[in-house]
């Protein structure tokens, strides 16, 4: 839990992980939030590749928290009808499934059923939202 509550301030802050570990923070959620932290590449398909590394090494615990992360990011996507972040998601699921899947799939099966059912059911509401 404590990951999944610091990943973002990473990813959105200048905060540091000796800053969290400072505050408190389990030195393995700041390991786990540093992992699922998107890196600063330009590059979408770099950052993608870097990204999955970054989970892999650190393993089921980092693809839980990212899992969920995604998963709640579609959501408000679609509540929100924000479809340009929701179709970011839907094309890259393939890669983010297709590169963590194997990590952890028993463990994480609701959260992978969750992220197909976003995307099978919102996917063609946000690309026509898109087009018009």
């Amino acid at each position: 839990r404590e990951a999944a509550m610091i990943h973002d301030t990473f990813e959105d802050t200048d905060a540091t992980p000796q800053q969290a570990l400072d505050a408190g923070f389990h030195p393995k959620a700041v390991s786990i939030a540093l992992a699922v932290t998107n890196p600063k590449i330009e590059d979408s398909d770099e950052q993608l590749r870097v990204l999955f590394q970054q989970i892999l090494a650190e393993g089921v615990g980092a693809v839980i928290v990212k899992g969920c992360d995604r998963v709640t990011n579609m959501r408000n996507g679609t509540r929100t009808q924000n479809w340009r972040k929701f179709i970011k998601y839907v094309n890259q699921h393939p890669k983010f499934e297709g590169a963590l899947w194997d990590v952890a799939h028993r463990p994480t099966a609701l959260m992978w059923h969750e992220m197909r059912e976003l995307v099978r059911i919102h996917g063609p509401t946000a690309r026509k939202a898109l087009a018009a």
